[in-house]
């Protein structure tokens, strides 16, 4: 089964600390709220952590852009703590059986790509029958996150991404077109190119097989025919 904490740096580990509101609309984000290690306040705003960031702003000012607040704030875990409440049971990360699998889809929700109803769509295309796209991951939805082709369900869940970025993204928010993309590519190397190594390691395999059959059956016509011709010439010198 799939583990939380091999998903979560993966994910976190693109996001910075923390970001002011000012900052995302000086540089054209307009949607954005403050930030920080990904959470949008405008998205999250009963997040624990927004009290502690603003009792710390009353003391010091507004911190200077990608500040990391003390360790000892408990921010850091209470990110933690969200993301895994919030995102990764909403999936039942838990019970996907592919890790790679379970980054994507866990991935797709913490970015806002559509959330799990975009996620159902995508298994639609693949899945017969097809299931509810309701938003929620069931039944329906865990099982055939787990019984799809992993390969196949990873690499329509990273193309529509990308699809999503380039045409919702791209029309709300331009400006972060092109840093989605940097961090949809990312992942590009994962299961889908394991998958294919695999398969070459194993047609290579195959191949020498076949390469050492050959080499076996001709051995053996060579010992075959070597040892026919010397019973032929014994055979022929003894009627002489």
């Amino acid at each position: 089964m799939a583990d939380f904490d091999i998903a979560y740096p993966k994910t976190s580990n693109n996001e910075g600390y923390y970001v002011s509101q000012e900052f995302w609309r000086a540089n054209g984000n307009t949607n954005s709220g403050e930030t920080y290690m990904g959470i949008d306040r405008i998205q999250n705003p009963n997040w624990a952590g927004w009290a502690i960031i603003d009792q710390y702003k009353a003391q010091n000012g507004t911190p200077p852009y990608n500040f990391r607040f003390p360790v000892s704030l408990g921010l850091e875990d209470l990110v933690k703590q969200y993301a895994k409440e919030k995102y990764w049971d909403a999936i039942h990360g838990d019970d996907i059986q592919n890790q790679d699998v379970a980054q994507m889809v866990y991935e797709q929700i913490w970015g806002g790509y559509g959330g799990i109803p975009r996620i159902q769509q995508v298994i639609n295309t693949m899945a017969s029958p097809p299931i509810t796209v309701d938003g929620v991951v069931g039944n329906d939805t865990l099982t055939q996150i787990n019984t799809l082709p992993q390969d196949q369900l990873y690499q329509a869940i990273w193309n529509d991404r990308k699809n999503w970025i380039e045409t919702v993204g791209a029309r709300v928010e331009p400006s972060a077109v092109s840093g989605w993309l940097d961090r949809l590519n990312r992942f590009r190397k994962s299961i889908v190119e394991d998958v294919q190594v695999q398969y070459t390691i194993e047609s290579l395999k195959f191949g020498k097989s076949y390469v050492n059959l050959g080499i076996a059956l001709i051995a053996i016509t060579v010992t075959v025919v070597g040892a026919g011709l010397v019973v032929y010439f014994i055979k022929r010198k003894q009627d002489v």
